[in-house]
Order: C-alpha cells, then structure tokens, then sequence
C-alpha cells in the first residue's frame, strides 16, 4: 500500500467541525451517533493512515493506540525523522508525531498522537476545548501544544516507502468487557477532562489533597485516595485556589497519559501523578466513565 501525505492532511481537516472526543471502546474509531463522529486521539489517527493508504481495516480487529503507532508506522513504511543538532525536526505535511515515554507506551506521563500540516503545525482529535461536541479535531502550533501537554518525549515519523498491506503480530482481539479489560485493551491510555467536585480538602503527609467522590474507591481514605491539588484547578474561578465545593479540572498536564499500576480484585486503577508522591487509586468504572 501506498500513503499519500496530502489526501491525509484534506481529509483530517475535512473533520473540523464534525468530531467529538471520547477514549469509550465503542465509539473511538469514528462511531457516528447524536449528530456527530467520535474519536479518540490514536483512533483518528489510525483512520487518517487507512482513509491515505498506509494501511487496510485490519488495525480495527487487533488493539491500537498511541503506543502500538511506532510498529504500524514502520511495517508502512514509515520511519523516525532524525532530529537535527538542536534538537528540532524538520517536519513536513503528512508527517505523523507520537508523544508519550517509549513512543506512548510506558505508563505515567503524557500519550498524544496526530498529523503534522506543516513544519511547524499539527492536526489531532483532543480535548484542546474540553471535550465539547463537535470540536476535538483541531488544527494547532505544534511546539504550543507540546508545552500545554507537558513537554513530553516526542518523535515524527515519515512515509519512506516499501510498506506492505499491515499484517501486525498482535493477535485479534475480542471486545472488552469491564472498565480495567477496556482500558488494558487501549494501551492503558487515559483521559480524563470533565468538570469535577472537590467534597473536602485536607492536607496529610505534608500534601495538600482533595477529595472527589465521582472518581474515588469506597471506601475512602487520604492515603489512597486522595488527589493532590496541584495536579488540579479551580474552573469557575480559573486559579489553583481549591476549597470544599470547588468545581475543578485536572491541569492540562496531568489529564492524560498511561495508568500505572490496576488491581483487579479492587476494580481500581492508579496513577502516580506526581512521580515520587505515591499512586493515587481510583474506581475504575467511575474513572473509565467519567468525561
């Protein structure tokens, strides 16, 4: 198969407008429904790299996300763009960029994915306006965003040639079922961007942390559950200033990435977001659910 770098870019701009974010195994691969299309990040990817000949709908039938990209890419034939001496990359239009530690696949941090439209900017299906209908796919300054998300580890990567139909050696894939199957079935990515309420705020072992009963295990306690206040932010008021009732976000930085640890006789995943200052556990169908 063949990829063609320009019918990639038109057709990932052609969904401006038209894309609502969602990471739900049902809906992540261009699932039309409510008067929109969903997708999630690697999933519009995927799609673009199918719609511009890189590869056929067998993707669909195995797992696929931010961290399976670097296989697929190079068994298209595609390979990593070399960074230049000051560590910047000469992108170009059709390009394709992987964020996250190990090409995406390493827990904790930050996992991106989306299409280069140009040196220096980037097309991708994100949560940039909040998961708001009808808005994830959007075309932004590359460098601007990398820093919203972080400055997380990055690489691009660029059609060579020489690919052949994708025939991964990832086994086919029954569906999920369970919220801990589903998130191990995308890699472990996570997004979690909607509107939370902070029911109480109390400092133990010298961090300031809140608790949220729409995220957290029951039953509850500070030292497993509790989430701390900087990795949060107060929506209404638009500072860190957080108090019992607040209506918060997690911070940009903080909103994405890959779970680290799962305990399934709990039904919780963790999440290390602060690295150093412990795994905070959370009820894996609330965490899964939640927008």
């Amino acid at each position: 198969m063949a990829y063609n770098a320009q019918v990639a870019v038109n057709t990932a701009r052609s969904f401006v407008g038209g894309v609502t974010y969602s990471m739900d195994w049902d809906k992540r691969d261009g699932l039309e429904a409510n008067g929109t299309q969903y997708f999630d990040c690697s999933g519009f990817v995927y799609f673009i790299l199918n719609a511009a000949g890189a590869i056929d709908q067998s993707y669909l039938e195995r797992s696929h996300y931010t961290g399976t990209l670097k296989q697929d890419l190079e068994a298209a034939g595609f390979k990593e763009v070399q960074k230049n001496a000051d560590g910047s990359v000469d992108a170009q239009a059709g390009d394709i960029y992987i964020w996250g530690t190990d090409y995406g696949k390493a827990a904790g941090g930050a996992c991106h994915t989306g299409i280069m439209t140009g040196n220096d900017t980037e097309i991708s299906s994100c949560f940039y306006y909040l998961g708001a209908p009808n808005t994830a796919v959007v075309e932004l300054d590359y460098d601007m965003y990398l820093g919203l998300d972080g400055n997380p580890e990055w690489h691009i990567f660029r059609y060579m040639g020489g690919g052949s139909e994708i025939t991964p050696s990832r086994p086919l894939q029954p569906k999920p079922n369970g919220a801990i199957e589903k998130f191990k079935a995308l890699g472990g990515e996570f997004l979690l961007g909607g509107q939370l309420t902070v029911q109480a705020v109390e400092t133990h072992h010298v961090i300031v942390q809140a608790r949220i009963d729409e995220l957290t295990a029951e039953p509850f306690n500070w030292d497993d559950n509790g989430i701390p206040l900087d990795v949060l932010y107060n929506d209404e008021a638009k500072t860190n200033d957080i108090v019992a009732g607040s209506k918060v976000r997690f911070k940009q930085s903080y909103n994405n990435g890959v779970i680290d640890e799962y305990d399934v006789k709990d039904n919780a995943v963790g999440i290390d977001f602060t690295d150093g200052n412990g795994v905070v556990w959370f009820d894996a169908d609330k965490f899964y659910n939640h927008p």
